[in-house]
């Protein structure tokens, strides 16, 4: 699986591909293959490491992600009205996003409604609720 990486603290430029490990679900967790991710204003200061608070590197930027549900975890299973696969997704979470499949917990991962486009909703988080 490829993911963007940040291996040094820099420019957005300094950020590479790279391949990384397919994640697996904690119990309380889903893992989504990545349709769409939002650049943010928050993302360029992580990689810069100016932002409030600082990430060791190396990390996989990005906080806001569309896609479709591939697997969930056993809590996320045993729950009768949990995310299941094939649901159509969105969530947030600090970095991470820049991924073809992230994991996510499911609790900041909500169903996507009818007729929503994935662009549109992985930027729906911080864009709204700045």
């Amino acid at each position: 699986m490829l993911a963007a990486r940040c291996n040094a603290y820099g420019p957005p430029d300094s950020v590479v591909i790279e391949k990384v490990p397919v994640p697996e679900p904690e119990p309380d967790q889903v893992v989504v293959e990545v349709h769409a991710a939002a650049v943010n204003y928050p993302d360029v200061l992580i990689v810069a490491n100016k932002y409030q608070v600082s990430m060791p590197v190396p990390f996989t930027p990005g906080s806001e992600v569309a896609g479709v549900v591939l697997s969930v975890g056993d809590d996320v299973a045993r729950d009768p009205e949990g995310l299941r696969p094939g649901d159509r997704v969105f969530g947030s979470m600090f970095v991470g996003a820049f991924a073809q499949q992230v994991a996510l917990p499911a609790w900041v991962t909500m169903k996507l409604p009818p007729g929503t486009d994935f662009a549109e909703a992985a930027a729906f988080g911080v864009t709204y609720f700045t």
